[in-house]
């Protein structure tokens, strides 16, 4: 049997992650969504997220987008990277007030899509945030972090949910606190860059300290600002550990 072509999606937020919009063209309409050959827009995707924006057409029309997911793709195995899927399509989706207006739109239509770039700030501080969370938790916790079982990276903060027997005491928080301010009041810069096998899949790098991630990410760790760490009983043999970054600045550089 012949396989299939699926045109991918082209993911511009790897160019610059604090771009507001971009060109691209229509390949694909559903019900609820809108699949474009290139995105500005970031996908759900490692406790991140999906951005939120609107698709503009030529005559100055716009479709709203209250999420970005991905499809398709294909799973790849790298010795020092989680499985992840490539070559994946990015969906837009519409409201249910826009979705009247999908009949109106073609395939190959040319269109900017423009994201929220406020939330896009905001997420961005909070991926780069979790990742000196993690670092953290690392340091003074190492079996914690080899049981994770959840993580959620939104506007307001991050968290993360360890199945665990011995919880985290308030000594434990006041350590990581303190680790994570200091790697953020340090100013260290942040490098990005994908695997030399694969350029769907991403590292971040800060302090000699690499993780695998393909999230939005700061330059630099002085975007943050103050770190204020909080921990959560979530039930027996599990508990969670969320920041969040109340004096962050913004406007970091939105082109």
């Amino acid at each position: 049997m012949q396989k299939i072509s699926i045109q991918s999606t082209e993911k511009i937020y790897y160019q610059n992650m604090l771009l507001s919009s971009c060109s691209a063209k229509i390949i694909d309409i559903g019900e609820s969504f809108i699949v474009t050959d290139r995105t500005i827009a970031f996908p759900e995707g490692g406790g991140q997220e999906g951005d939120r924006g609107e698709i503009i057409f030529n005559d100055n029309s716009k479709i709203a987008f209250i999420d970005t997911k991905k499809r398709y793709g294909t799973p790849v195995y790298l010795d020092d990277f989680p499985t992840i899927n490539i070559d994946t399509q990015i969906c837009h989706f519409v409201p249910p007030e826009d979705q009247s207006k999908l009949s109106a739109i073609s395939i190959g239509d040319s269109v900017t899509i423009k994201i929220n770039i406020n939330r896009r700030e905001k997420l961005t501080i909070s991926h780069t945030a979790s990742h000196l969370l993690y670092l953290g938790v690392a340091q003074f916790r190492p079996d914690a972090v080899e049981n994770i079982i959840g993580c959620h990276i939104k506007e307001e903060g991050a968290r993360f949910d360890f199945s665990i027997t011995e919880k985290f005491d308030q000594d434990l928080i006041q350590k990581v606190t303190l680790f994570a301010n200091e790697m953020a009041k340090d100013n260290l810069p942040i490098k990005l860059y994908p695997h030399e096998k694969n350029l769907d899949a991403w590292f971040w790098e800060c302090d000699n300290k690499k993780i695998p991630c393909g999230g939005t990410h700061l330059q630099a760790t002085g975007g943050i600002g103050n770190i204020i760490v909080k921990r959560k009983n979530i039930g027996k043999g599990k508990d969670r550990i969320m920041c969040t970054f109340p004096d962050a600045p913004m406007n970091l550089g939105v082109m």
